[in-house]
């Protein structure tokens, strides 16, 4: 549960204290809707120079009043993430700090003199103009404006960028523009972004200065980098446990409740490995697996074991590089089971002993956090009667094993209601979240 007073409380206070020490900070979007409520995550935009200050303060701040803390480091910004506990309720809030604003080569909004209050948050017009309307425009889905139609700008925003923008576009081109956007024409605006572009590109190629041209070249560089091999930051999960243990019912508890008290945007489901590669029956349409319509796991081996585990192997090597890439931009994965499931059932994925899959194991990137749901043997059975009783004690054995050995982090009982064991496993992933390992290098001690 998102408790907004709460955290609009901790947000004031942490504000308070920037203006206590003249931080030259303007928030650029989340308060919109202030004091009623926040958005989703609030952004700051700060020089440079005082991102170290800034960031020891809120984090200071936020520790005193009893939450904890994640900070994810971007080439062009900071993430700070925090989390608190009361009542069996998550407060989350979300914090992102940025020195810049920029589209391509071109830099659109530095800190710069502009400033006005809303209660206790310095804002800036222009900058919020550029972060809430401008860049998403620019961005090749504007979906989010029109749904929410978020175009009209307010009197303070009239004035300054109608004065700015043609800096950037020219008077006829903002003009232009300007009209579009107060009578919310789409279509116009579709039309009016190439050459927007294109004025923007020129811009940065030749009308700002040499040397701030190529450092703005450089952070682009680095961006789009970081977006191909972007540094992971949101955990990558998986639930196991046998058939009937309840693992469907936890993930749709999941997927309806996890966003409001985390930063993940995008919660991704998926079955056992990556799915890079498409499944073997594939490459024999006369399989008769192929069109099997049964439910019951598979319980006999299939030929070329060898080729099978090889093939399973090289499709979580090249999930990885994918994975990677989502989880930088903090989409959480979900596994309904995992690799480990091949140790405890290789059957059901058509091998009879997993000795070589256990070797390649220690190539292999799993989890984050692997979290085994646990259940009375009968009551598993009783759930779901695919399996006998005799082999759901096995894997159960076999999960303990892999337990002991560190391959699963938690174990969690099933044996209460969905909503109960559904937020202890929201809990262990806000937990594995946190500790996820990032920069902390520009803090104090």
């Amino acid at each position: 549960m998102r408790l907004t007073k709460e955290c609009i409380d901790i947000l004031e206070k942490i504000s308070i204290e920037w203006n206590s020490v003249k931080i030259d900070y303007r928030v650029v979007h989340g308060i919109e809707k202030y004091p009623e409520s926040l958005g989703r995550d609030i952004d700051v935009i700060v020089p440079e120079n005082q991102i170290v200050t800034i960031l020891n303060l809120t984090k200071n701040q936020l520790i005193a009043n009893g939450w904890k803390i994640m900070v994810h480091q971007k080439p062009w910004a900071y993430w700070l993430f925090a989390f608190k506990y009361i009542d069996n309720n998550i407060l989350y809030l979300e914090i992102d700090f940025f020195s810049t604003q920029t589209w391509g080569l071109t830099k659109l909004a530095p800190i710069n003199n502009y400033i006005s209050y809303v209660e206790t948050f310095k804002i800036n017009p222009w900058t919020s103009f550029i972060k809430r309307i401008f860049i998403q425009i620019l961005g090749n889905d504007f979906s989010k404006l029109i749904k929410k139609n978020e175009l009209k700008l307010s009197i303070e925003e009239q004035k300054i960028v109608s004065k700015e923008l043609p800096k950037f576009l020219g008077q006829r081109l903002t003009s232009k523009f300007l009209t579009a956007l107060e009578s919310s024409d789409f279509n116009d605006i579709s039309q009016l972004k190439t050459k927007i572009k294109i004025r923007l590109l020129l811009q940065g190629l030749f009308k700002q200065q040499l040397l701030l041209g190529a450092k703005t070249v450089y952070d682009w560089f680095i961006n789009e980098f970081n977006q191909l091999l972007g540094k992971p930051c949101a955990p990558i999960i998986a639930l196991v446990g046998p058939d009937g243990v309840g693992k469907s019912t936890i993930i749709d508890y999941l997927k309806t409740n996890l966003k409001d008290v985390s930063p993940f945007p995008h919660i991704i489901i998926k079955h056992w490995r990556p799915g890079i590669l498409p499944p073997l029956s594939t490459y024999n349409p006369t399989n008769e697996n192929l069109n099997r319509k049964s439910t019951i796991p598979r319980r006999s081996p299939g030929r070329f074991q060898i080729i099978r585990q090889l093939y399973y192997f090289l499709d979580y090597f090249l999930g990885w590089f994918v994975e990677r890439r989502a989880s930088s931009r903090l989409n959480l994965i979900i596994y309904d089971r995992c690799a480990l499931d091949l140790l405890v059932d290789p059957l059901r994925f058509g091998i009879s002993s997993p000795r070589l899959f256990k070797f390649l194991l220690k190539f292999m990137h799993l989890p984050n956090l692997v979290v085994l749901l646990n259940d009375d043997p009968k009551q598993i059975y009783l759930r779901k009667q695919e399996l006998s009783l005799e082999e759901i004690h096995t894997q159960l054995d076999t999960w303990w094993e892999l337990k002991k050995s560190g391959k699963v982090n938690c174990v969690i009982n099933n044996d209460t209601s969905s909503d109960i064991v559904g937020k202890k496993v929201i809990n262990e992933i806000i937990n594995q979240f946190i500790s996820m390992k990032t920069n902390h290098a520009f803090f104090t001690k």
